[in-house]
């Protein structure tokens, strides 16, 4: 009895993820003859080769199937970019996360053109960062201190809403500033702090 419960969850899982996929594949395909907001569920169903009722029991509205895709979205760029961006210490090498991090969004961007077109740019950011602070939390990827133990989430929360907040700011400011100059930036700031970029007499006397 217990196989057969087992196999008969199994296959319910099976038929959730296909009706999901075919319902994105759906969204993906009819952005690129009508816009986002003439989309509609009857529209996204027949495009799916499902009804209503059934499109219902997955999605409240056209807006979750597109909510649903920016996070996998966001949860499939942070899976490809974190566990590559590590130095030989085994510490994350935050310049190369930062170019990796910025390949990987250019080139979403211009596979779902008609996708992107329809939230703000910041967004798919926003999603990033919740979904790489899980990533680096279960991974113990910054290496915090046992004894800070209960402040592990604040600090790798700290660390991630920074990189990003630089990424979004070069991103909507259309900045001059090299990529590469930036990624290392953020790598000074995130190992040490304003101590990176504070002012020194060293400094002031090259001014």
């Amino acid at each position: 009895m217990q196989l057969a419960h087992t196999t008969q969850k199994k296959s319910r899982d099976k038929r959730v993820i296909r009706t999901h996929a075919a319902i994105r594949q759906a969204m993906h395909d009819l952005l690129l003859e009508v816009d986002y907001d003439d989309l509609t569920v009857t529209m996204l169903a027949k495009k799916a080769g499902i009804d209503r009722k059934t499109f219902y029991l997955h999605y409240n509205s056209v807006a979750d199937v597109l909510d649903e895709a920016v996070r996998d979205y966001a949860d499939a760029i942070v899976s490809r970019v974190a566990p590559v961006s590590f130095a030989k210490t085994d510490e994350i090498d935050f310049s190369a996360f930062f170019i990796d991090l910025s390949v990987e969004i250019a080139q979403f961007v211009a596979s779902n053109r008609g996708l992107v077109g329809h939230f703000p740019p910041t967004l798919l950011l926003d999603v990033i960062e919740t979904s790489l602070t899980d990533c680096l939390i279960a991974n113990e990827s910054l290496d915090i201190d046992p004894a800070m133990s209960l402040y592990v989430d604040y600090c790798v929360s700290f660390v991630c809403a920074g990189v990003l907040a630089v990424y979004r700011r070069w991103m909507i400011t259309d900045s001059d500033i090299e990529l590469t100059d930036l990624a290392n930036l953020v790598a000074a700031i995130v190992s040490n702090g304003l101590q990176s970029v504070r002012r020194t007499p060293e400094s002031e006397s090259k001014s």
